[in-house]
């Protein structure tokens, strides 16, 4: 919650992309099944990032932010490095290279990750495509957040097996909802 709150995504889609991009608050993309329109909106808010902090009993926290050395994602790390530091934690940038980066899906190596920037495919418009990466079987693999959701995953597979449009995205709202409340992610733009 800390970082959620301490990240000023309008700031990154400004600095990365000329405010050409949009915003994306959620996993599935607007004009997808699945697109949730009451999203809550975080922006930030330095006092209840501190305040969120201090419930960790913490005033102060170190990290890692690991990401591909471009100049999309290091727009990112500078924005993202530079806001947190206003909240107490300071963040030390890891830019790799492309292969190097994502070794870290193979054999646990994303164990060693505290936060990183990442980007995941989709193949609109079906959402099942961008909830898989998502599921326990994908820890180790691309679920590198390495939350495991058994919930998630049911939603996943009922999902996939519902074919009535107007079933299936009431499903997806769910799983992203279970996302937000567990705050998987601080999505960026798609």
């Amino acid at each position: 919650e800390a970082i959620r709150y301490g990240v000023d995504v309008p700031s990154i889609l400004t600095a990365a992309y000329n405010d050409k991009a949009p915003r994306a608050n959620a996993l599935i993309p607007e004009g997808t099944l699945g697109y949730w329109k009451d999203v809550p909106v975080y922006n930030r808010d330095v006092a209840k990032a501190k305040s969120y902090l201090a419930k960790s009993n913490l005033t102060s926290l170190d990290l890692t932010l690991t990401y591909q050395n471009t100049d999309e994602y290091s727009t990112w790390a500078q924005i993202v490095k530079a806001n947190l530091q206003d909240v107490g934690i300071n963040i030390t940038l890891n830019p790799l290279d492309s292969s190097s980066f994502w070794a870290y899906g193979a054999g646990g190596k994303d164990k060693a990750l505290q936060l990183f920037a990442v980007d995941f495919s989709s193949v609109a418009p079906e959402p099942a495509w961008s909830t898989m990466w998502f599921t326990c079987d994908q820890v180790d693999l691309w679920n590198w957040m390495r939350w495991c959701n058994k919930q998630f995953d049911s939603l996943h597979t009922q999902g996939i097996q519902t074919l009535d449009p107007a079933k299936r995205e009431p499903i997806y709202i769910q799983m992203q909802q279970l996302m937000d409340a567990d705050v998987v992610a601080i999505f960026v733009t798609n």
